[in-house]
């Protein structure tokens, strides 16, 4: 289908993408490289999710997301901006609520409620 051509295709490019920036910066000091790195992996997990059905896959972007964007809110500390705070709280809840759909689409209930809710 010409659809799932497409879809193949954008996550090449993404990949590719994600690669490249994983190599110039591997670490998380440059804010705007690890932003769009986390955006990177929130585009793979949707193709994967939405477009291509590879779960798996889509479930490995979303937690690499998820683990970078906690580890960000976590080292933000008590004199840091309330909404930066807020900011990166809302990304890590949307990014496990994208977990969550995943393992609901995928008949795992159970995980569908642990991740979307968990803190």
């Amino acid at each position: 289908c010409a659809r799932c051509k497409v879809s193949i295709q954008n996550l090449s490019f993404y990949e590719e993408q994600l690669a490249d920036i994983v190599k110039d910066y591997p670490t998380l000091a440059d804010m705007n490289q690890t932003l769009n790195k986390v955006y990177i992996l929130h585009t793979l997990g949707k193709l994967c999710g939405k477009d291509l059905h590879k779960y798996e896959k889509a479930l490995g972007f979303y937690n690499k997301a998820l683990e970078i964007e906690e580890t960000i809110l976590h080292s933000l500390d008590d004199d840091a901006d309330p909404l930066e705070i807020q900011d990166w709280s809302l990304r890590v809840r949307n990014t496990r609520k994208k977990i969550g759909s995943i393992h609901y689409t995928s008949g795992n209930f159970d995980l569908a409620l642990l991740s979307s809710f968990s803190s």
